[in-house]
């Protein structure tokens, strides 16, 4: 049995599939199916992902001195993200 502490992730849930012959307020056939996608977690390294490749288009299109710093704080980002 799973205690309080354990860790919760959350899903989207990219669709429900009842079972034909479900019919309310029967519970015959009271049966579903979720097909679920990404969890949060997953999703939100994908944007900051996304964020850092228009980050790196932007910094190609800028002086030398302000793409150091930028690539500075994306380094400082990718190792606060690891720590998780």
């Amino acid at each position: 049995m799973r205690s309080e502490d354990d860790i919760k992730e959350v899903f989207e849930i990219r669709r429900v599939f009842v079972h034909p012959g479900f019919t309310f307020p029967k519970l015959y056939n009271d049966i579903a199916v979720a097909e679920l996608g990404k969890t949060e977690r997953q999703r939100s390294r994908e944007k900051e992902r996304l964020k850092d490749r228009e980050t790196e288009r932007q910094n190609d299109r800028k002086p030398e001195s302000q793409k150091d710093r930028e690539t500075e704080r994306q380094r400082d980002r990718e190792t606060e993200r690891q720590r998780d």
